[in-house]
């Protein structure tokens, strides 16, 4: 309800990106895998980073094509703040980042 329900939902803030990032990934990965150990092992943030990022930058790409559309609407979009050059290299980064933080989970 928080992300699109509401009189300010998120999901036309700059924020929507990084809380559907820590909703969907960071809390999805901590619950599995509490619910398959019963433990809130540090391990668990192996997993989780990337995940987090990753549902994030997915949400960025979508407000990124969306970005004429919800500047007509009024909404904040992380990409209509940021602007269309810097969220393309914000994006491009955090897919990076990715890319190395599982190949370095990969070799370790």
């Amino acid at each position: 309800f928080l992300y699109s329900g509401g009189p300010k939902p998120i999901s036309r803030t700059p924020f929507g990106e990084i809380s559907s990032g820590i909703a969907m990934g960071f809390a999805i990965v901590l619950i599995t895998g509490y619910a398959w150990t019963r433990d809130l092992s540090s391990a668990l943030l192996i997993p989780a980073i990337p995940s987090t990022l990753l549902v994030g930058s997915i949400m960025l790409t979508n407000n990124i094509r969306d970005i004429r559309n919800d500047e007509n609407h009024g909404r904040r979009t992380l990409p209509i703040v940021l602007g269309r050059e810097r969220a393309l290299s914000l994006m491009s980064i955090t897919y990076l980042f990715n890319f190395i933080w599982i190949l370095a989970w990969i070799i370790v």
